[in-house]
């Protein structure tokens, strides 16, 4: 592998990561109900899964994840049930009151969890996935001469493309909560914050 497929690779992830998917909603939608921490955890589910779909391709495990279908659908509707369980949960909750600086919002242990596991099953619950790391790698490297130097290299860029481009999208949505100072505002804000989050889990079960 070159510095320059390296590079081309990045680049390449940074316009993935750019697209509007369900990762964005989600991270948006954690952020904007309750600041950017709000949003860490989510996002590092959300990588997880990329980089476990990597592996899949790097290693050619595509053929065992392609047999592996019907997991995959399960964990699918598990994912997108999830999210729009969580959607509901932020339409029913009391909203958050704002602090000073929005990336302040305490998050605790259970949020957290919370979010990595809404991040994770939302990346595998989309198969299509290792179809695409299987069917994008090739165009920038020769996959069969990778080696494990490499494929760490890969993972490196992988986690600070996506996280660089889902943290922007979560610093926006925080730094959006400046807008909304009454109670109901935080109330609407909330309500809305759960609909993008149900408009999530409804995309991914519709992939």
């Amino acid at each position: 592998m070159t510095i320059e497929s390296l590079l081309a690779f990045a680049a390449a992830m940074v316009v993935f990561g750019l697209t509007p998917g369900p990762a964005v909603l989600g991270i948006v939608a954690r952020c904007l109900a309750g600041g950017f921490r709000a949003g860490i955890s989510f996002n590092l589910g959300v990588v997880a899964g990329d980089l476990i779909f990597l592996a899949f391709a790097v290693y050619g495990l595509s053929a065992i994840a392609a047999a592996m279908g019907e997991v995959f659908v399960v964990v699918k509707w598990l994912g997108a049930g999830y999210l729009i369980w969580l959607g509901i949960q932020l339409w029913r909750s009391a909203p958050v009151p704002l602090d000073a600086d929005p990336a302040a919002l305490p998050v605790t242990a259970k949020d957290a969890r919370s979010g990595l596991l809404a991040g994770l099953l939302l990346a595998l619950g989309n198969p299509k996935g290792i179809l695409f790391y299987g069917a994008f790698l090739p165009t920038f490297m020769d996959v069969r001469a990778i080696t494990h130097a490499d494929m760490a290299w890969l993972s490196v860029v992988t986690v600070v493309t996506l996280s660089a481009v889902n943290y922007g999208y979560g610093l926006l949505a925080a730094r959006a909560r400046r807008w909304f100072r009454s109670r109901r505002a935080l109330t609407a804000l909330n309500r809305g914050s759960g609909t993008v989050m149900i408009g999530a889990g409804l995309m991914v079960a519709a992939r």
